[in-house]
């Protein structure tokens, strides 16, 4: 009879430990790629990042604004004492160029006895150009503008992208824990029902005179053990499904609370290959923040060629024709009647203002060089430090993997002593505890191996690439 009980507990604790937990026709399982697909449609990060993209646009359309034609209309009118002195119109539409030159095209109407005798009386029309010939001819403010708007706007696309590489490993983060909690729960239940078959059978045991009293002491003392740490696991559950709630949202910008009845896939590693290290360092040239750094060189170098135009003096050249009437020549306007022109010419004797903007931009731009090198610098030795610790995880997650079937046949070979009647309850206990830590601890390794999988491709702000080439192999 006690052969009998004995082989009937050991034939269920093998099926309950060796089985997969089923569940229930309510439970759903949340994959990765599910979870992340809602992180990156709808969490207001991701929002706010595609926002910082549109500011850049409007910016950069803003600048340009600048080189918008502009038509302006004066009326002057002066009347005193019922006299009437003068009435001056003046229509204007001046188009500036990318290159300095400003075009302007203008219709004038002086009436009145007392108009100034420099002003050209009755209609009159003139087309000219205004052009700087040394300060600002080959960089002005405008220009300067325009293009340190597009390096924004190139600059705005990778703040984006390492926004949104921040908020998915944050959030792969939460769901690895997420799963590393399920599956210490799903032992512990599964260890729990074996020491509490085993309880109830010793009892039985007891009551028929196959077994000492102390036997049941020892089987209640490994349940109550085991009934804690699932206690504790389902508590560290409950909290990992709440953190995991932070990065639902839904479509309507609304939170989404995650019922209970979903749990998470074990399939959480990155389907790219964490063995290439060459293929890290090699991908990390094009990492955002480098890019980032890159742009800031080039609006520095902008800068100090604006800069640069101060040292120069001022001379600008405005030529403008006079007619009474628009006259067309071969492919231009034709200079005709009377011509109006003029140069004005500006110089600082001692330079101070320009010199010391000019060389503050050349300090900048060293300050940015430099900054660049030691992005460069780190990024590289980060992706060195994480491939060698995935390396050192990967090697001791298999080495612990060894082990611990090495325990689990031991604890099997324990328990048939113990039904031969060699051994006894407490050494069993004490094997199936020493199983146990050591299989927690190998879910933890492997949890850690697949997050350190993740990071790597974070350090090269890979996150959303991996995601959508896992999309496309599933």
């Amino acid at each position: 009879m006690k052969t009998a009980i004995h082989c009937l507990v050991l034939f269920i604790i093998a099926i309950i430990i060796h089985s997969q937990p089923v569940y229930g026709q309510e439970t759903q399982i949340l994959s990765l790629k599910e979870f992340l697909s809602v992180v990156i449609k709808y969490h207001p990060v991701v929002r706010q990042a595609h926002l910082i993209n549109k500011m850049a646009e409007e910016q950069l359309r803003a600048s340009g604004g600048q080189f918008d034609p502009m038509i302006s209309y004066r009326l002057q009118d002066k009347e005193f004492e019922n006299k009437k002195y003068y009435r001056l119109q003046n229509l204007e539409l001046n188009i500036p160029t990318w290159y300095g030159i400003d075009l302007n095209l203008t219709a004038l109407n002086n009436t009145g006895p007392l108009i100034n005798p420099q002003s050209t009386p009755d209609l009159s029309q003139q087309i000219g150009f205004n052009l700087p010939l040394m300060q600002g001819l080959l960089m002005d403010q405008r220009r300067k503008s325009v293009l340190q708007s597009k390096q924004m706007l190139k600059m705005a696309e990778s703040e984006r992208i390492l926004i949104v590489n921040d908020l998915l490993l944050e959030a792969i983060t939460v769901y690895a824990e997420w799963v590393l909690c399920h599956q210490q729960k799903m032992l512990l239940d599964s260890l729990n029902q074996v020491n509490e078959l085993r309880y109830n059978l010793i009892q039985i045991s007891i009551g028929i005179g196959e077994m000492a009293p102390i036997d049941t002491i020892e089987a209640l003392s490994q349940w109550q053990i085991i009934k804690a740490q699932q206690i504790e696991a389902d508590q560290k559950l409950e909290l990992a499904r709440i953190r995991i709630s932070n990065f639902l949202w839904l479509q309507d910008g609304s939170y989404y609370q995650l019922p209970a009845g979903i749990i998470p896939s074990d399939q959480i590693f990155p389907k790219v290959n964490t063995s290439n290290f060459e293929y890290y360092l090699s991908a990390s040239d094009s990492h955002p923040e480098i890019k980032q750094a890159v742009n800031e060189i080039k609006m520095a170098e902008l800068e100090k060629k604006y800069r640069f135009q101060f040292m120069l003096p001022r001379a600008d050249l405005s030529i403008q024709n006079l007619s009474r009437s628009f006259q067309f020549g071969t492919g231009a306007y034709a200079l005709k009647n009377s011509l109006y022109s003029g140069i004005q010419f500006e110089l600082p004797l001692f330079l101070r203002s320009g010199r010391g903007n000019y060389r503050r931009a050349k300090l900048e731009l060293n300050v940015r060089q430099l900054n660049l090198e030691r992005i460069n610098v780190k990024i590289k030795n980060d992706i060195k430090m994480e491939y060698t610790k995935n390396k050192k995880l990967i090697l001791q997650s298999e080495t612990l993997a060894q082990a611990t079937r090495n325990l689990e046949t031991m604890l099997q070979a324990e328990n048939t002593k113990y039904q031969n009647g060699e051994s006894s309850l407490f050494i069993v206990n004490q094997r199936e505890l020493r199983f146990l830590e050591s299989r927690k601890q190998l879910l933890i390794l492997n949890n850690q191996v697949a997050k350190s999988s993740w990071q790597l491709q974070h350090l090269i702000a890979g996150l959303e690439e991996a995601i959508q080439f896992a999309a496309g192999n599933e």
